[in-house]
């Protein structure tokens, strides 16, 4: 892997982009530019995480910044195109350019939202691999969350009611996303969207809940102790809501702890 030279990669970026709107010929430039940049000496798991599922260049994160930096003035003057280019790029099977597919998709112009969605539904299936799927919830609906926040809600409530635990998981995953918003305060939607999880919990989706009730302690603890307690009653005979209730107690501050002990 050669050095990254910034003068270097910007020539080599603004050349790329040239081709922004011919989607082939881009994916045929970006191919060569990332194999220019490719790590052949790496092996996985060495950056701490487990190796991507899908064919991968291991290029420096400032090389897809740059290239991203660069067709952000293009996706607003043109989002047709962009819009083009990320389906062209999702179509490869290399983990490089279904990100770059995602961050596309977040820097769309808010009008354009409902195109934004129907690519994450049909991108979002079962068999994709976790860093892909938390790119499109991170970078692909970043700007849907801020600015359309019902149309957010749908794609969340229409993912907890499928039975497959793969879309219960991206939706607690996305909720998770939501709850960071500074200007989130739909609390009553969550604990509404959260309760068809009262009958049953796969162990599955254990780590997620505690993860999303630790968010929602942060934000509304009184709520959030108020809607574990009527869990709580409606599941006592389950065996995985009781477990995960004594894991949300093991991980939660001493102070929400000690309040929540002191209902149930």
């Amino acid at each position: 892997m050669p050095a990254i030279q910034l003068a270097r990669l910007k020539m080599q970026s603004a050349s790329l982009v040239e081709c922004y709107s011919d989607a082939q010929a881009f994916v045929h430039r970006l191919h060569t530019l990332l194999n220019f940049y490719a790590n052949r000496a790496y092996r996985p798991g060495e950056a701490g995480e487990p190796p991507p599922l899908l064919a991968a260049y291991h290029v420096a994160s400032p090389v897809l910044r740059q290239i991203v930096a660069d067709l952000v003035p293009l996706i607003h003057e043109n989002p047709a195109a962009a819009l083009l280019l990320a389906d062209a790029l999702w179509a490869e099977p290399f983990l490089e350019f279904r990100q770059l597919a995602t961050a596309i998709l977040g820097r769309m112009p808010s009008s354009h939202a409902p195109d934004v969605l129907q690519r994450i539904k049909a991108w979002v299936k079962p068999g994709l691999e976790e860093r892909l799927w938390k790119s499109c919830l991170v970078e692909g609906l970043r700007w849907v969350r801020e600015d359309h926040p019902e149309l957010y809600k749908e794609m969340i409530a229409d993912w907890l009611v499928e039975k497959d635990r793969f879309y219960q998981r991206i939706g607690l995953a996305a909720l998770e996303l939501f709850l960071q918003s500074p200007a989130f305060e739909d609390y009553p939607w969550v604990f509404r969207v959260l309760s068809s999880f009262v009958r049953e919990i796969h162990p599955d989706l254990h780590a997620d809940l505690i993860n999303l009730m630790g968010a929602l302690a942060r934000k509304t603890p009184q709520e959030t102790i108020y809607f574990l307690h009527q869990w709580l009653s409606f599941g006592k005979d389950e065996p995985n809501v009781v477990r995960l209730v004594r894991n949300i107690l093991r991980r939660s501050s001493p102070e929400f702890a000690e309040d929540l002990r002191r209902v149930i």
